[in-house]
């Protein structure tokens, strides 16, 4: 994951975001289940905006940043393709 955690890094930064099915299906990568727990807690106490699968910081969120985009990049999953051409984790 290199690409996908400079794609984390960049998309937070601007304001549309990360996608999780493209850093599925062009990365390869998602989120790990623990960045997804943090995701959920961020979203709740209002630092990110996650919806239909895009998140993105919120004023208050991007005061922390760094912090959030450290934690996301080092919790991200390798996946590849099922039988079906979905994906899995690996």
């Amino acid at each position: 994951g290199e690409l996908a955690s400079e794609r984390v890094m960049l998309g937070l930064r601007t304001s549309s975001g990360i996608s999780r099915n493209e850093l599925a299906d062009k990365y390869r990568h998602k989120f790990s289940d623990d960045a997804e727990r943090h995701i959920a807690e961020l979203a709740r106490s209002g630092r990110l905006h996650d919806s239909d699968r895009v998140i993105h910081p919120t004023p208050e969120g991007r005061l922390v940043l760094n912090s959030i985009t450290g934690t996301l990049c080092d919790n991200l999953e390798a996946v590849g393709s099922d039988e079906r051409g979905g994906v899995q984790a690996v």
